[in-house]
């Protein structure tokens, strides 16, 4: 899925009249998410920092059928925003159970916590080249 792709779905899901910038902003946060919490990269390192403007087309991290995480995430953040209480719990449960997911199955597929932070440079390179 591409940072519009999740926007346009979002949008779809929730109606919302937040700036594509703003949906953005919380894309890029869940994606320093990914990286960090389950990739097990330094927060050192590059995150992204999306700009809805030039990277659009831009592949993000989780892949399907982990993808559905953008929308499910900009769904509890709009929510959220617009103090909007149930459907930011239902949202956000969504979400938690799909992202509880996606650490097993990526945890179980590549065990980053047991590779060396070159090693994981390395592993992380090749998804880069395979997004492009």
């Amino acid at each position: 899925m591409t940072l519009a792709e999740a926007i346009v779905q979002a949008r779809m899901s929730r109606p919302n009249t937040f700036s594509d910038e703003t949906l953005t902003d919380w894309v890029s946060d869940l994606e320093a998410g990914i990286q960090t919490e389950i990739w097990l990269r330094e927060r050192g390192d590059l995150l992204p920092e999306y700009d809805f403007d030039t990277d659009g087309a831009v592949k993000l991290l989780a892949e399907k059928p982990f993808d559905k995480l953008y929308v499910l995430w900009l769904r509890a953040m709009i929510s959220r925003a617009r103090d909007e209480e149930a459907d930011h719990a239902a949202a956000k449960r969504d979400f938690d159970e799909l992202y509880g997911r996606y650490v097993r199955y990526f945890a179980g597929k590549y065990a980053p916590a047991l590779l060396t932070p070159s090693e994981r440079e390395a592993l992380y390179a090749s998804f880069g080249e395979e997004r492009q």
